[in-house]
């Protein structure tokens, strides 16, 4: 348990002092956009990048586990939009939106930093695998649904996909590092100085500017589906997560990381396309900071359970 304090509580800890640093004035929620800007586009990429590049991509690849969390992302995605279309009776844009914050965590900013403190580089490794079938299917499956819902052209569907995909930094930084494994050149000399350098920023700037988007969020709309959305994003998630990854006979450690990672709160950018599709944006912004509160508890089982 000491070990699970040390690890959870500084993250969490960074979270609310962005948050306070909001309430006492010394902030305003604007700052956490220009944060967001060094962390997303610089910091972030830099820690996957040094993380990825070192690593001997072959013998730690597993395809069971990519295919076990996207069967389990994309399981939570359609029973999390069903659950809402019989129990409170949402629209297709509804459906989409619940089911991706039932199966995206908030891994670019919380789950990079934590894995590679909890496991080291295979944590990033087991993020970086889990982001990418994120973005790829369940991001975009979201969207198509939503644009279908409000009767868009499936042309602007795929170019925005497309776009989306191909612009993230974090996919860029992915399959550099990824590139950089699988080749052997790895970061020579003082690019791999300052790629480290560069990346120690990530995990508490990322944090901080998490705790001060969160300051601005308050809880309301609908409790009962700000519940179960955090309810399957913490508790449903991580255990669909083991039993797909089970039953791919994905070996014991990596399932324990993607159990780790699945008990991560709602993911911040379901709020941006909430928002962008004018569709349950107080209760996707409730989830979160519900969830994020929450996972102060899920985290820390996680870990326990993990073996740490």
């Amino acid at each position: 348990m000491h070990i699970i304090l040390d690890l959870t509580l500084p993250f969490f800890a960074v979270i609310g002092l962005g948050a306070l640093a909001v309430h006492v004035g010394l902030l305003q929620n604007s700052a956490a956009k220009t944060i967001n800007v060094f962390v997303f586009n610089f910091a972030m990429p830099a820690l996957v990048i040094s993380g990825l590049a070192k690593q001997d991509i072959q013998a730690l690849i597993d395809w069971g586990f990519l295919s076990g969390w996207m069967l389990a992302g994309l399981g939570l995605f359609i029973l999390g939009g069903l659950f809402n279309r019989f129990f409170f009776h949402g629209r297709l844009n509804e459906m989409a939106l619940t089911g991706q914050a039932a199966a995206l965590g908030n891994t670019g900013f919380l789950g990079f930093p934590l894995m590679a403190s909890a496991f080291g580089d295979e944590g990033l490794l087991i993020a970086s695998a889990g982001i990418m079938i994120d973005m790829m299917i369940i991001i975009p499956l979201s969207i198509a649904i939503l644009e279908a819902s409000g009767g868009g052209n499936y042309r602007t569907i795929i170019k925005r996909i497309t776009k989306g995909a191909l612009l993230n930094p974090f996919i860029f930084a992915i399959l550099i590092g990824f590139f950089l494994a699988a080749t052997g050149v790895g970061l020579p000399g003082p690019s791999e100085r300052f790629v480290v350098f560069l990346a120690g920023a990530a995990g508490p700037a990322a944090l901080f500017a998490l705790g001060i988007s969160l300051a601005r969020l308050k809880i309301s709309g609908d409790i009962p589906s700000i519940i179960t959305i955090s309810l399957f994003k913490l508790i449903l998630h991580p255990l669909i997560v083991f039993i797909c990854l089970t039953l791919f006979n994905v070996k014991a450690e990596f399932i324990a990381m993607g159990v780790v990672l699945a008990a991560l709160p709602v993911a911040g950018n379901v709020f941006v396309i909430a928002q962008q599709y004018d569709a349950m944006i107080n209760r996707i912004s409730s989830a979160i900071l519900v969830s994020t509160i929450a996972a102060i508890l899920t985290t820390a089982c996680a870990l326990s359970w993990a073996g740490l």
